[in-house]
């Protein structure tokens, strides 16, 4: 995956990622189709997704034995695009600086669900862990799930992509980004599932719609 981008990235140096690559190889009217159908469908129902994973995140805390109310989740998370658009069509520069700070959030709490997970399971409670395959469903349904909800957990992947004509020296720069990036995010997400199935059951992450509040 990281060669792919690497050589992509560095043999058509556009900016644009998907929509660039598929211009060049089969013309402007595919890649018309597929910057139409991004634009209409597969952004917005990723933002959708993501927006609406962070309100049940925020709203958890509020209600602690119960699941937050549909309508008040649904509201907060169009609240948050809303407000996520107008900043990006304000000014470039603040879109940025909200990008960078939400960020260092996200890592800073993804650190600490790791070292609160490593810690529980140094201490001798891998209980969780002896029979993690127990009950286990091997359907073709359920199995093509676990792989669109993986891809879907790592599909910034090739975003760096989308700004290649915006980096310096992308021949290098590029590169180097993405074989950084990739091992680290990767490893990162590796540890905080680890994490999430030491100190939480099966049934107890399926049952919350916000597992990182409720495994702190």
């Amino acid at each position: 995956m990281g060669f792919n981008l690497t050589t992509l990235g560095t043999m058509i140096p556009k900016s644009g990622g998907d929509y660039a690559y598929i211009s060049e190889a089969f013309g402007p009217l595919p890649g018309f189709l597929y910057i139409w159908m991004s634009l209409l469908v597969i952004m917005p129902a990723g933002n959708a997704i993501i927006a609406l994973t962070f309100a049940n995140y925020i709203l958890q805390p509020f209600y602690p034995e119960c699941t937050p109310p549909y309508e008040a989740v649904r509201l907060l998370a169009a609240c948050v695009i809303s407000i996520l658009t107008a900043i990006n069509c304000w000014k470039v520069k603040s879109a940025t600086l909200v990008q960078d700070i939400f960020t260092a959030t996200k890592v800073l709490a993804l650190v600490t669900i790791i070292i609160s997970g490593l810690t529980y399971l140094g201490l001798g409670y891998n209980g969780n862990l002896s029979n993690a395959m127990n009950n286990s469903e091997y359907s073709p349904g359920k199995l093509s799930l676990a792989f669109y909800s993986g891809l879907f957990s790592y599909a910034g992947w090739n975003y760096l992509n989308f700004v290649t004509e915006e980096l310096k020296n992308p021949n290098r720069n590029l590169p180097l980004a993405i074989y950084i990036s990739l091992p680290l995010v990767t490893l990162t997400y590796l540890l905080a599932n680890l994490a999430y199935f030491t100190v939480l059951n099966p049934s107890e992450i399926l049952a919350s719609n916000a597992v990182a509040v409720v495994i702190n």
